[in-house]
């Protein structure tokens, strides 16, 4: 492109609807900025021109371009003089932009890749060092046409001819990945929750068949994952991506107010917000989650009462409150009626629980009596709603015809259907409660 060999860096920005495409390469007498002018779609042929070596290019590695206050500034570094070089496009990215060297603020040694990102409102350039084996950090302040500073900030014995370097947020934490050339290895850099930040170097080995790694793209999100794509020196790719939660129900959602996230597992998960996702002006904020067991609680099993007596029932007593269905608070009640409870139960972290119990009554319900005026057990009664009067009572034929029906206060079945004495046989009943109860069905047998 443009007549020049070794290209290294190249951006493709959006100006104004028009698409530009800034290459840097070439060695020695060669280096130079190049200019792709796609028009306003991408798919056309660029328009070709060499804009020349400006601000001193030797070897340029990498490019960064960025719009800051109308004014397109340009990075990259020179590999053979170990210097920068900015490009300052004051007419607009379609004019040759001014060039400028800024030398080596930071102990640059054959400078390779560079990341820019904005920290607490100033801009910061890292930058890997081949030759040195080590990353160095350069600070423009609150502007990219400040004059910078710098330092380096190591990373020999772990970096090893270190060719290109990113950078991720994650829950207000800062990590960058360097990729080591000869030895084909990936480098994680830890640099806690600020960029500013004295950095922790880790090597974890060559992921995904690396080659030589040669470059790295920025950190870019598809769906709810994060990828990171490397040029390997063999004419090969390695994608490197780091996979979501599995344990939410929603992984991520670009709503303004998203919906209810629930955990399938205890633990302590991470809730972010990113704000300019992928522009080196992105910020995160950051919550952790403490996902406790839900309460694990039991009533028992659904139980009968004998008539006249009374069950005590809790879900245990170390919860922090209790809300039972009738209205009590306390850890435990005492029933003595008939009818379904419940309880909901919050723990120390305020998860809530809940469960339920059936309570029914033992009835003693008489399966024959000898209606024949003897004056024994002449009617058919249940000593039970003498005193807990709640329900209906049904009598019905092996036809289905209801013979009587009456309340549990009333005095029981006399054997008789209007007026007459039924003769002697078994008889269906149907015992239907107030409260809601299953109601209870069987027969009874009229002996004469």
């Amino acid at each position: 492109a443009g007549g020049i060999n070794h290209i290294e860096g190249i951006q493709v920005v959006n100006d104004n609807g028009n698409w530009y495409g800034f290459i840097t390469g070439g060695i020695g007498n060669e280096s130079s900025l190049i200019r792709l002018e796609f028009g306003n779609n991408l798919v056309n042929n660029p328009v070709i021109t060499n804009l020349g070596n400006m601000g001193s290019l030797s070897y340029p590695m990498d490019l960064f371009l960025y719009k800051e206050n109308g004014i397109w500034v340009g990075l990259t570094v020179n590999y053979t003089t170990s210097t920068i070089t900015r490009f300052i496009f004051n007419n607009g990215l379609n004019n040759p932009p001014n060039g400028e060297n800024l030398g080596n603020p930071a102990s640059l040694d054959q400078p390779c890749g560079i990341h820019v990102m904005m920290e607490n409102g100033n801009w910061l350039m890292f930058v890997t060092n081949f030759g040195s084996h080590t990353l160095s950090r350069i600070d423009f302040g609150n502007s990219l046409l400040n004059n910078p500073s710098g330092t380096n900030l190591g990373g020999t014995g772990i970096l090893s001819s270190p060719f290109d370097f990113t950078m991720i947020r994650d829950c207000e934490m800062v990590f960058g990945i360097a990729v080591n050339h000869y030895i084909s290895e990936v480098v994680r850099v830890d640099f806690s929750d600020n960029a500013f930040n004295s950095p922790a170097f880790q090597a974890i080995g060559n992921i995904g068949d690396m080659y030589q790694p040669h470059g790295l793209s920025d950190v870019f999100r598809e769906n709810d994952t994060l990828f990171v794509l490397t040029a390997n020196i063999n004419n090969t790719l390695t994608r490197i991506f780091f996979p979501p939660c599995d344990n939410a129900s929603l992984a991520s959602s670009t709503e303004r107010n998203p919906p209810k996230v629930t955990y399938n597992q205890p633990g302590v998960y991470n809730v972010t917000l990113k704000l300019d996702e992928g522009l080196p002006t992105e910020q995160v904020l950051c919550k952790n989650v403490i996902v406790f067991e839900n309460p694990d609680i039991s009533l028992g099993n659904d139980t009968a009462l004998l008539p006249g007596t009374t069950v005590t029932i809790s879900p245990g007593s170390d919860f922090r409150a209790y809300e039972w269905s009738d209205g009590e608070t306390t850890s435990a009640i005492t029933i003595s009626q008939p009818g379904t409870y419940s309880v909901i139960v919050t723990d120390t972290n305020g998860c809530k629980a809940s469960d339920q119990i059936n309570i029914t009554i033992k009835l003693y319900i008489p399966e024959f009596f000898t209606p024949n005026s003897d004056g024994i057990n002449d009617t058919w009664e249940i000593d039970y709603f003498k005193t807990n009067p709640g329900a209906t009572i049904e009598i019905f034929d092996r036809y289905g015809n209801r013979l009587t029906k009456y309340r549990g206060d009333q005095n029981g079945w006399d054997g008789r259907y209007n007026g007459v004495s039924v003769k002697a046989d078994s008889y269906w009943y149907v015992i239907t409660f107030d409260d809601g109860s299953e109601p209870l069905r069987g027969y009874v047998t009229v002996i004469r």
